[in-house]
């Protein structure tokens, strides 16, 4: 999935919470410079994920993230993830603390575990 809607700098709105993500391993650049993206609902299996590096850089109209959905325990490349974004990002922090160690300031974390 590198790549994948990586400079579809129209995309405003984008539905992907049914979308199979279980054998995935890499979301590097994924929604990279998607800076018109305002509504994103995801709800990823990231558990085999490896690579989610520059995954949402850019992405500056979208104000709130909800990725409760995320495992990155096996993650090791989060550089860039975030960079040219200003999120409330409501993530399951047991979940995602490697996440939330290597990530700026420019981030509200928001812990709601699996109850969003």
């Amino acid at each position: 999935m590198n790549s994948m809607f990586r400079d579809c700098e129209l995309l405003t709105s984008l539905d992907l919470s049914h979308l199979d993500t279980s054998l995935v391993t890499d979301m590097s650049y994924m929604f990279s410079n998607c800076n018109s993206l305002i509504e994103l609902k995801i709800e990823f299996n990231t558990e085999k994920v490896h690579y989610m590096n520059s995954m949402f850089n850019s992405c500056s109209q979208l104000k709130e993230l909800n990725i409760c959905s995320f495992n990155t325990q096996f993650c090791n490349n989060f550089d860039h993830i975030f960079d040219g974004c200003k999120l409330e990002l409501y993530l399951n922090e047991k979940n995602c603390s490697n996440l939330i160690e290597k990530n700026p300031s420019n981030i509200n974390y928001h812990d709601v575990g699996m109850n969003l």
